[in-house]
């Protein structure tokens, strides 16, 4: 049993890592990419751009937490989340570039078509990974249980919002109280535990 739980919170601690440093290797990879299209030659300069992008793409944009019910709106606010991080992650760079007199090292096409492209991708694989992790963490084998010390209307409430957000990785085991289950109103879905 205790072998796992620490096989679940390995998955999650996977899953969540993979989120927080997946715009980074996005950023990365997209530029890696731009280069390779525009036939432009991978050198110290782009290598310490990348660093660069890395390090201010772990600090800017870091995965958000959005549940406001509504699909459109939540992935509205995501994209708009996304949009302005990186405007932001931009601006840094250009100010980095114009502070050390750098950003003539590079090829305009190519920072361009990168700057344009990231973001696209950004949003794109942020709601795949999302599919990804809300599938792994709905799955019954993956979801923690929960239990409830004392039956009332929020914890009656709670327990319903955990069952209908499997994504949240619980799974509501029951409820302890010590009055008995006919004057709590116990029921197979509201199992009293003891």
């Amino acid at each position: 049993m205790a072998e796992a739980l620490v096989f679940k919170n390995r998955i999650s601690l996977a899953l969540y890592s993979l989120q927080a440093i997946w715009p980074a290797a996005v950023a990365d990879l997209t530029l890696y990419l731009t280069m390779a299209l525009y036939g432009v030659p991978f050198d110290s300069s782009y290598l310490g751009l990348m660093i660069l992008v890395t390090a201010l793409s772990l600090l800017l944009i870091r995965p958000t937490q959005v549940a406001t019910g509504e699909p459109f709106a939540e992935w509205a606010e995501r994209v708009v989340n996304v949009a302005g991080r990186w405007a932001l992650l931009l601006a840094a760079l250009l100010l980095i570039g114009y502070a050390t007199k750098t950003s003539a090292v590079f090829s305009r096409r190519v920072v361009l078509t990168w700057a344009v492209a990231t973001p696209f991708l950004l949003v794109l694989t942020n709601y795949w990974l999302h599919r990804l992790i809300t599938r792994v963490l709905a799955d019954p084998a993956n979801a923690r249980r929960v239990v409830f010390a004392g039956i009332n209307d929020v914890s009656r409430a709670l327990a319903e919002r955990l069952r209908q957000n499997a994504g949240l990785g619980m799974s509501v085991a029951g409820f302890f109280d010590d009055r008995s289950a006919e004057r709590m109103g116990a029921t197979e879905i509201v199992p009293l535990l003891g």
